[in-house]
């Protein structure tokens, strides 16, 4: 069992961290729960599970915490939690999965990338075999 630290705190400011963007009405700010830092919706629009901070449903994160949370699950070996923010709430297809769809697709992210890397392997295959056929006529 992992121990669980505390979240940083949260900085705000006038300003998002990332683009520089000033707040209004229309442009609200976000916190990233991994780092506290204060954006706008298009620098934190990435959604995650941070364990090491007790967050087990997926919460906002900026971009580039995103890639560090979602390399840390990896290298511990656990399939993340990935999810962006979406138009649609389709479910994923992928069973045990609870993301919703990618926009227009039938899984999430994570799977949507594994389906497209197998059915580009089924392709090779299929093509290399309908060559070895072609050759030994």
């Amino acid at each position: 069992m992992t121990s669980v630290s505390e979240a940083p705190p949260w900085r705000n400011s006038q300003r998002c961290d990332s683009c520089g963007r000033s707040f209004t009405f229309f442009r609200r700010d976000h916190h990233c729960r991994h780092c506290g830092g204060n954006f706008c919706g298009d620098c934190c629009s990435m959604y995650i599970h941070i364990p090491k901070y007790g967050f087990n449903d997926a919460v906002r994160v900026c971009t580039p915490c995103y890639s560090v949370v979602f390399n840390e699950i990896r290298a511990r070996n656990r399939k993340p939690k990935q999810v962006e923010r979406q138009e649609s709430v389709r479910e994923c297809k992928q069973d045990s999965c609870q993301n919703p769809a990618s926009r227009g697709k039938d899984f999430c992210s994570f799977h949507q990338a594994e389906h497209d890397r197998e059915s580009q392997r089924k392709q090779e295959e299929e093509e290399q075999k309908r060559k070895r056929e072609a050759q030994d006529q």
